[in-house]
């Protein structure tokens, strides 16, 4: 029997032997003579009923976090019931108790055993008193010969007071070095490695586009976690990193609809690094990639088609492409089954293939880009409801973002709602990809105004773009632009001071964002806006900077985001 059951099967036969006591005390105050005898059950029931209690919360202490609240609420009202064989739980039981389950397990049994015999001296025939009418209770009471005596029990007493006491401190301590151990295996994953490539990427597209089309194209690079907590694989030991795939979503113009009389509309494809045959008598060749480092308890989400994978076995004389548009004009059906070719970085010689998807999106010229600046606050035209369930899963993948993105092509030190997209496809959901867009060939254009002024004119403003990512917090929970959320003091027109104010302003919506959002995720928007991670360094270059910000934001709004799906 597994240790949810057992603890399911005591949990229902503790009150059991409570009623049967019951049942006795009301018998003893029908004879005189065996008034004595009242107070000494009154005080094993009192015990007893205390020991369940006890353990009653050490239950949901221990399955607190492990199944939903609704759930919680059926197990302890039906102890014993079905739910508490349901293998989903045990297995998460077993991988919060680690190696104290099987001592779990054996206190659990023998308390069990305890209350049986507590029911085998009691004379409580399957766990019930053996007469209705309690004033027969002496004529039943000599026929069935069990003790009124309380110190007949108290060595089942002692048994259940001793295995509650160690059941109660086996939770407790794995509660705490399960916090433990999350932070042991939360190691910061190698968005180093996501960040050079992310960036080889912006430079090969850079230079793909060889077509005299009068307008820019655009790549719509697809934010991910590409993360997943240790808690789902806490048994899997050494996993190792795959190479980093990118879902580019291409259009041909970068208007957020696209006419139907252009030669192409959107493109969905996957772009990753191709692997380097070993080349001994060439050391001259491309350097290839180095291996990321295994990370033990993170691993890359495998959120590209099964067809990337089987093209890798199928590009033997892969070709590369001279000209992306034409590429993508001309692409057939067959060719969605294996890379498209390969583009060149042309400052670091390495190829990245272009894998379409196999089965391509339907009523693309129906298709149009959203920006995030269109939904903080949610305009009216816009029929989806931006819940806060999406609201929540945007704020883990931004922040990981920021950890894969800066100091790249894509993500600008002061980036704003306006640098957000998704991509509204019919019947489709609208939130769930988040993008940031960059079209080819760039533009020189100006800074932009608001969050863009110089760093030496804001010193409050320590990382940029950590205080840009607060501040994207901050809107998506109170749902407002940081400028609606400013009083009349914190508006200026004067550039020159307009960055100060914009910390003073979301210095002072902190507080506003506990009340709103919680503790976890208003403990995260406060160490973007204030940098507050306890380190003297603070650019994330700084490793050590860099598991500060992943624990301290990141981890906390996934935290945020678990709680939210367990309510």
């Amino acid at each position: 029997m597994s240790g949810i059951e057992l603890a399911g099967l005591v949990l229902g036969a503790i009150p059991v032997v409570v009623a049967g006591l019951e049942s006795y005390i009301k018998g003893v105050a029908t004879i005189k003579r065996y008034f004595k005898y009242k107070n000494e059950l009154k005080s094993l029931r009192t015990s007893l009923t205390t020991e369940y209690d006890i353990f009653r919360n050490s239950c949901e202490e221990l399955l607190e976090g492990l199944v939903q609240t609704q759930k919680m609420a059926l197990l302890l009202i039906d102890p014993g019931g079905a739910l508490w064989k349901d293998p989903a739980i045990e297995k998460k039981l077993r991988r919060r108790l680690q190696d104290a389950y099987s001592g779990y397990l054996d206190t659990i049994d023998d308390m069990e055993l305890a209350i049986e015999e507590f029911k085998r001296r009691l004379k409580l025939k399957d766990g019930k008193v053996q007469f209705d009418d309690v004033s027969a209770f002496k004529q039943e009471y000599k026929r069935l010969k069990f003790s009124l005596d309380k110190s007949a029990y108290e060595d089942l007493m002692v048994r259940i007071r001793q295995d509650n006491q160690t059941l109660s401190r086996l939770t407790k301590q794995s509660l705490r070095l399960e916090v433990s151990r999350v932070k042991r295996y939360r190691h910061v994953p190698d968005f180093k490695g996501v960040r050079y490539c992310a960036k080889s990427i912006f430079d090969t597209l850079s230079s793909g586009w060889k077509c005299s089309c009068q307008g820019p194209h655009t790549a719509n690079l697809r934010l991910e976690s590409r993360i997943e907590d240790v808690e789902s694989d806490l048994e899997k030991d050494g996993l190792a990193m795959e190479q980093p795939r990118f879902r580019i979503v291409f259009s041909y113009s970068h208007a957020s609809l696209v006419s139907a009389s252009t030669p192409w509309s959107w493109e969905e494809a996957d772009i990753r690094l191709l692997k380097e045959k070993q080349n001994h008598d060439n050391p001259n060749g491309p350097n290839p990639v180095p291996a990321p480092n295994k990370k033990k308890g993170v691993r890359f989400q495998d959120q590209a088609e099964a067809a990337v994978t089987k093209a890798l076995d199928k590009q033997p004389d892969l070709e590369p492409i001279k000209d992306l548009c034409r590429a993508i004009q001309t692409l057939q059906q067959t060719q969605r089954e294996q890379c498209l070719g390969f583009l060149v970085d042309e400052f670091t010689r390495q190829k990245h293939g272009i894998y379409p998807l196999q089965r391509p999106s339907v009523d693309k010229d129906k298709w149009s880009a959203v920006s995030l600046q269109n939904l903080i606050p949610q305009k009216s035209t816009i029929q989806h409801r931006f819940t806060r369930g999406d609201k929540l899963r945007l704020a883990v993948i931004l922040a990981s973002s920021v950890l894969q993105l800066y100091e790249t092509p894509w993500l600008e030190k002061t980036w704003q709602r306006d640098d957000i997209m998704f991509i509204h496809a019919a019947n489709g959901p609208l939130y769930e990809q988040p993008f940031v867009s960059r079209s080819f060939p760039m533009n020189k254009s100006s800074p932009r105004p608001g969050i863009t002024s110089k760093p030496s004119m804001m010193p409050a403003i320590r990382n940029p773009v950590l205080f840009a990512l607060g501040v994207l917090l901050i809107e998506l929970c109170l749902g407002k632009p940081l400028e609606e959320l400013k009083r009349p003091d914190e508006r200026t027109r004067d550039a020159s001071v307009d960055a100060t104010l914009d910390w003073v302003a979301a210095d002072r919506l902190v507080e506003d964002v506990y009340l709103e959002g919680g503790s976890r995720y208003g403990d995260a928007v406060r160490h973007c806006i204030r940098c507050d991670f306890d380190r003297r360094e603070t650019s994330l270059e700084d490793d050590d900077f860099q598991q500060a910000v992943y624990e301290g934001v990141v981890s906390l709004l996934e935290d945020d985001l678990k709680q939210f799906h367990h309510l």
